[in-house]
């Protein structure tokens, strides 16, 4: 019995050897376990190191694509400087510009890289989706959005005064004063232009915005010649924006017998402005309103139009008026007479309905005179 006894549990009636055996066992399982955890880690890490592989290439991919590109480049012709923001149509559209005589910023809609022209002369800062541009001696801003190719541009009248480019013709000596020459204008449809609209404020005086007077004088001037039986179309009868193309285009379609554009002035002076010939245009920005020739065919007429209008808006407020040319792009490929009118600053004058009035039965007068 007690042989049978201690044989139990041991292998071949060797008790150390059973006890060795037991031992590598255990080891065994632990070695097994320990490679089947080292297994399941290098799977782990091979998975990570695929997917930082992917992201690698994938964030080099991204940083690979190019950023949309921002050219930027100026003219300048007497006193007027063009600055010009030319990009992609998305960039153009869905840009917004923020406008002072101090500076002008842009914010496009992504990160860019800028390309500035050689001889560009105004300081710029970039920072992210924005460009601000400093600016000096600088007396009003227009902002146009232009289409082929997609740009914006600046239009900067310079603080620095220049001479009236229409002159009244000299009076001969020992003569009688010259008189008008005879007239056959028959008006029956006036397109009028209230300028500015929706994010272009114009010029502003306290709570009072250019954009606002405009389309008060337009509507005001529209509803008096309308009760006199002319045909008038208005290029704007709400706060909204438009573009050059947009106003121009809506004018030629309704085919109008004359296109007046009103303004805010800078001085206390009434000023009218007739577009310079298209040949003496060297603004490759400007250059391509006056392709047509719409306006050139039209050019002595609207110098008779801003003749009459200077006339009888003398008669009226008892004050010079300013007579000038320019290739103001509203006007140059406008296939009708056209003159852009600007009334004095509204910071100086208040246009309340009295002085609204005597404005339009002017403006009415100055037609009549054209139409002799």
């Amino acid at each position: 019995m007690r042989g049978g006894d201690e044989g139990e549990g041991d292998v071949c009636g060797c008790p150390e050897l059973s006890q060795t055996v037991c031992i590598s066992l255990i080891l065994l399982c632990k070695i097994l376990q320990n490679t089947f955890h080292i297994w399941k880690m290098y799977s782990t890490v091979k998975k990570i190191i695929l997917v930082s592989i992917l992201c690698l290439f994938w964030i080099s991919g991204s940083s690979a694509e190019k950023s949309p590109e921002v050219l930027l480049r100026h003219s300048q012709q007497e006193n007027i400087i063009r600055i010009v923001l030319e990009s992609e149509d998305d960039m153009i559209k869905n840009s917004r510009t923020i406008t002072s005589l101090s500076s002008l910023k842009i914010e496009f809609p992504f990160e860019f890289e800028i390309a500035k022209q050689k001889e560009f002369i105004f300081e710029t800062t970039k920072n992210d989706r924005w460009v601000s541009i400093d600016l000096k001696e600088i007396a009003d801003v227009r902002t146009y959005k232009l289409t082929s190719p997609p740009r914006i541009v600046f239009e900067l009248k310079t603080a620095q005064k220049t001479q009236p480019l229409i002159k009244p013709p000299l009076k001969e000596p020992d003569q009688e004063p010259a008189q008008p020459p005879e007239k056959s204008h028959s008006v029956r449809t006036i397109v009028i232009d209230a300028g500015h609209g929706g994010y272009e404020f114009g010029i502003k005086s306290k709570d009072i915005k250019e954009k606002d007077i405009n389309l008060f004088l337009a509507k005001d001037l529209a509803h008096a010649l309308s009760k006199k039986g002319f045909k008038i179309l208005l290029t704007r009868k709400a706060d909204q924006s438009m573009t050059i193309n947009d106003r121009t285009d809506f004018s030629n379609r309704n085919k109008p017998d004359i296109f007046l554009s009103i303004h805010s002035s800078l001085s206390d002076k009434f000023v009218i402005y007739v577009s310079t010939s298209g040949d003496m245009i060297t603004d490759p920005d400007i250059k391509q309103y006056s392709l047509s020739e719409g306006q050139n065919r039209h050019a002595e007429n609207s110098k008779n139009l801003s003749n009459a209008l200077s006339e009888s808006l003398k008669n009226e407020f008892k004050a010079p008026i300013i007579l000038r040319e320019m290739p103001l792009p509203v006007l140059s490929s406008i296939d009708a007479p056209a003159v852009h009118i600007e009334y004095p600053s509204l910071i100086s004058i208040e246009y309340d309905q009295k002085m609204r009035e005597r404005f339009v039965n002017s403006i009415i007068k100055g037609l009549a005179i054209y139409e002799q």
